[in-house]
């Protein structure tokens, strides 16, 4: 019996095209980082501006020392009673110009459920002078709509 050839279908589209992963990482690791040094500079204004400015000095950019923090800048606030407490900040930037979709880690949504004072920094336009942002405090699964995407698969 003679050996059949497998036949495939060529795909003819305008629409398809091949990702280079090692130029999307170089450029979003760009991107995260400029979006983390922005919150930085932010955070330092801002407790300037809530009388916090001894703390200034203090705010870690964290993520620059690991990435199992589940989020990016440790910097702080004052709650209700005006008692000194954490702000945990995960940074998620973008050169769109407009708000997108965006992807967390399972450990930034986990940690986002066990920290009170648990911030998402969504930064969009970066790349413009003056670039649009936003805050969303709390559990990121409460906050947002998730849709899971990739998933770990073992043998």
């Amino acid at each position: 019996m003679p050996h059949k050839k497998k036949s495939f279908t060529r795909v003819h589209s305008k629409h398809v095209r091949k990702t280079d992963y090692i130029d999307k990482t170089v450029k979003d690791q760009k991107t995260g980082y400029l979006g983390e040094k922005l919150t930085l500079a932010y955070e330092k204004d801002r407790l300037e501006s809530i009388g916090l400015a001894d703390y200034k000095e203090q705010v870690k950019w964290v993520s620059q020392e690991s990435d199992l923090y589940g989020y990016d800048i440790l910097s702080y606030d004052l709650d209700d009673f005006g008692k000194i407490v954490h702000r945990y900040i995960e940074v998620k930037a973008t050169t769109q110009k407009t708000d997108a979709d965006f992807y967390v880690s399972k450990n930034e949504l986990e940690t986002s459920k066990r920290l009170n004072n648990y911030w998402v920094y969504r930064i969009y336009d970066i790349e413009a002078e003056k670039p649009k942002f936003y805050r969303v405090l709390g559990d990121i699964e409460k906050n947002f709509n998730l849709e899971p995407q990739t998933y770990r698969v073992q043998i």
